[in-house]
């Protein structure tokens, strides 16, 4: 997306949390345009009429999304390969994983090509890999942070919910996207947030 994202730099809000700041995004956070393909070939060439909430609140936040990053075919796996994209491999050893699901991610931030990223958690999807890859995520418990209108490989699934979870370089820069996207009022773009979750910011 970085031809789309130099557009959208011109007219991010510069008096915003995240102004200016550029956020790589797990390929099935959905941006208009754009494909989310999960890693699935029958979902390629098919671009996402709609920005999932999360999207429309790093732009008005005044963050540009600027890369998806890779994925294994139906994200439940601790590793980043499928047949679209190819395999992530780990940023410190080739020919080992890169973790998964969100491997991808956790790569790009480890090798510096991101200093912000936003990927998936149902057990262990941003945890495992930053874990491999020597990064900091946070694993969002339900309703604290947004999710709704990603792509899914298991649509209607309620029982073990995945949460959108950022992962960063440093523990700060973790710690300050978190309390800017706490600024933004999340609830407010995204049903599915509860309110009462955001006491401190």
């Amino acid at each position: 997306m970085i031809a789309d994202a130099e557009i959208w730099a011109r007219t991010a809000n510069r008096s915003a949390p995240l102004a200016g700041v550029p956020v790589s995004l797990k390929d099935m956070i959905v941006v208009k345009g754009f494909d989310s393909s999960m890693g699935y070939s029958a979902f390629t060439k098919r671009p996402m009429p709609h920005d999932a909430s999360l999207v429309r609140l790093l732009r008005d936040a005044g963050a540009i999304p600027y890369v998806k990053t890779n994925v294994p075919i139906t994200m439940l796996s601790f590793e980043a390969a499928n047949d679209v994209f190819g395999t992530t491999e780990n940023p410190h050893k080739k020919g080992y994983s890169a973790g998964g699901s969100s491997g991808g991610e956790s790569a790009l931030l480890a090798f510096g090509g991101s200093r912000i990223g936003v990927g998936t958690d149902v057990a262990g999807s941003v945890r495992i890999p930053s874990h491999y890859s020597g990064v900091f995520a946070i694993k969002s418990s339900m309703h604290r942070f947004l999710k709704t209108g990603n792509a899914t490989t298991v649509p209607g699934q309620e029982g073990v919910p995945g949460t959108c979870s950022p992962m960063a370089k440093t523990l700060e820069d973790l710690e300050t996207f978190w309390r800017a996207v706490f600024q933004m009022k999340p609830w407010e773009y995204d049903h599915s947030v509860s309110p009462g979750s955001y006491t401190w910011y």
